[in-house]
């Protein structure tokens, strides 16, 4: 029972040590990502689906990278004296400013799905 519960808590450990928080790439891995995709855009024999997949990933990824170093700016601004309420303004306004954008991007995805269906046969109002 003793070697169970040290393996056990083992276990446990180097799961937490390596565990990661992947919602939020940091900057270094939004860069690497935007260049594995420019270099997978740039190879022959892509389909048409992938191809577009990866030029809007690629589009989004631009734009998350934009809207971070704008909120950074905008927290940086403020200063380290700033309160809650000032970067939650601060935040929205970033969020704000990027909006028409961010829904430009996932409208062209929609445009690209309901294509892709109309081309299948499908419904393209779904």
């Amino acid at each position: 029972m003793k070697y169970i519960t040290i393996l056990l808590a083992l276990a446990i450990a180097s799961a937490s040590a390596y565990a990661q928080d992947d919602r939020r790439p940091d900057r270094r891995a939004l860069e690497r990502m935007q260049d594995r995709i420019e270099a997978a855009l740039e190879k022959e024999g892509l389909s048409d689906r992938k191809r577009a997949f990866l030029e809007h990933r690629l589009e989004f990824l631009t734009l998350q990278a934009d809207i971070r170093e704008a909120l950074r700016a905008a927290l940086a601004e403020l200063g380290e004296d700033a309160t809650d309420e000032e970067r939650k303004a601060a935040r929205d306004s970033v969020r704000e400013s990027f909006a028409e954008e961010l829904e430009a991007i996932k409208e062209s995805r929609r445009d690209a799905a309901r294509e892709r269906r109309r081309n299948r046969g499908g419904d393209a109002d779904e």
